[in-house]
């Protein structure tokens, strides 16, 4: 069963100027796979979440994707220095730095026994013209958890979706 996606205003810096644009600009009448995680430059976030999906942009494609979008609770500045640092080619950073998008879709959690704040749990969904057709999450989602799981939300686990329902 689908449910809408919500349409969050994202203040966004492009091209030097900030640029107010909302969810459904960016993802009305497409196919897209979102992937939320707490924060750039983390280490399951740089290390695996991120290279992983760019890996396997090919194979959602090829399953009727249209957009890859990564999104985190931190700004474009530092979105786009990560995706630089880590080569990210395919994948296009979705900055919430004011954590409303998270906050939206039920994903905000505080991480201040790191000195994060507030930051997205992690989680991964397919979004078909604001309807959100898919979505996983982490385990023991929870404010301050002490682990940072990555099971639930691998490439794989969205892939599985996709095959099982023939792809969209």
């Amino acid at each position: 069963m689908s449910k809408p996606f919500p349409i969050v205003s994202l203040t966004n810096h492009i091209d030097g100027e900030f640029v107010k644009r909302t969810t459904q600009d960016l993802f009305s009448d497409k196919k897209i796979l979102l992937t939320g995680l707490p924060g750039a430059f983390t280490p399951t976030c740089s290390e695996k979440h991120l290279p992983q999906y760019e890996a396997a942009i090919q194979d959602f494609l090829a399953l009727g994707i249209d957009e890859v979008w990564c999104t985190s609770v931190n700004d474009d500045f530092t979105m786009d220095a990560w995706f630089n640092e880590r080569g990210i080619r395919y994948i296009k950073p979705l900055a919430d730095g004011n954590a409303h998008l998270a906050a939206m879709l039920n994903q905000l959690v505080l991480k201040n026994d790191k000195g994060f704040g507030l930051r997205s749990w992690r989680y991964a969904m397919v979004v078909d013209d604001m309807e959100i057709i898919f979505s996983t999450e982490e385990s023991d989602k929870r404010d301050n958890a002490e682990e940072d799981p990555y099971e639930k939300t691998t490439p794989e686990v969205v892939l599985n979706f996709l095959k099982q329902s023939g792809g969209i």
